[in-house]
């Protein structure tokens, strides 16, 4: 081979490297946001039921009436905002999807979502929607996108 097809071979892997480069679909970091502070939202209709704790009935007529709060955790391309949340247990966490793409919230490990298995969906959650969950265990629990397992957070749960 001469010196112009050495030439002209190093310039179709120079193209067919930066075809590769911008057709994967990469996470971005996320940006950094200006605060962390979370402000409970009242419950929205989705299209997935929300799991809610009830306690059964008892003999006597209750006066009060139950709140549970509702928080919301936004997903983007860059990843979930907040993602580190503090609740109680039986508070309902939704994951709302703001993405382009669809997203699989889960716990960690990777790919197995065996330390709090129940925090799983076990299907993505398409763009546009909703999904929610009502922690019911008291701990520090990791989660992940199943689809994107280095964009993840942590909720604690007291």
């Amino acid at each position: 081979m001469n010196k112009n097809g050495f030439i002209l071979l190093g310039i179709i892997i120079v193209i067919i490297i930066g075809i590769i480069y911008f057709t994967m679909d990469t996470p971005t970091t996320p940006e950094p946001i200006e605060s962390d502070t979370i402000v409970p939202t009242e419950p929205v209709a989705t299209s997935t039921p929300i799991v809610t704790a009830t306690s059964t009935a008892t003999s006597t007529p209750s006066t009060t009436a139950s709140t549970t709060k509702t928080f919301t955790i936004t997903y983007t391309e860059a990843g979930f905002t907040p993602a580190n949340l503090t609740i109680t247990v039986g508070e309902t966490i939704i994951f709302k999807n703001n993405s382009a793409r669809a997203f699989w919230p889960a716990s960690n490990d990777h790919p197995s979502h065996t330390i709090y298995p129940e925090f799983d969906p076990k299907k993505t959650i398409a763009a546009g929607e909703s999904w929610s969950f009502t922690f019911t265990k008291v701990g520090s629990w990791k989660y992940h996108d199943h689809r994107a397992a280095s964009l993840g957070g942590t909720i604690t749960v007291q």
